[in-house]
């Protein structure tokens, strides 16, 4: 998941089972280069079985909340549009938002 739209480049690696997110796709492929040296140092001579499972890539795009409506405070359970506000604080949609290229 995506969480600093500045860094909108992510490495994945089988080891880690994360996505790591950095600002630039440079940081991204050293990240992912440290790893894959690594994987000689930890094995010997020999390549890991998932060590072709890397990967460098870019968001282009994430989920951004719009169209919030916070509870009224007066307003206990349902309103007249058949909101149910017993359970929540607010009300809202999310939309799909473009990430800035940047650099």
């Amino acid at each position: 998941m995506i969480t600093d739209t500045d860094k909108p480049w992510f490495a994945y690696h089988p080891d880690y089972g994360e996505f790591e997110w950095f600002a630039t796709q440079q940081d991204a492929v050293d990240w992912l280069d440290d790893w894959l040296d690594g994987c000689l140092e930890v094995s010997g001579d020999t390549w890991p079985d998932d060590v072709d499972q890397g990967f460098v890539g870019r968001a282009t795009h994430h989920t951004v909340q719009c169209n919030r409506v916070d509870r009224p405070k007066s307003q206990a359970e349902r309103d007249e549009d058949g909101h149910d506000w017993s359970r929540v604080d607010y009300i809202c949609d999310y939309k799909m938002e473009l990430i800035p290229e940047g650099e």
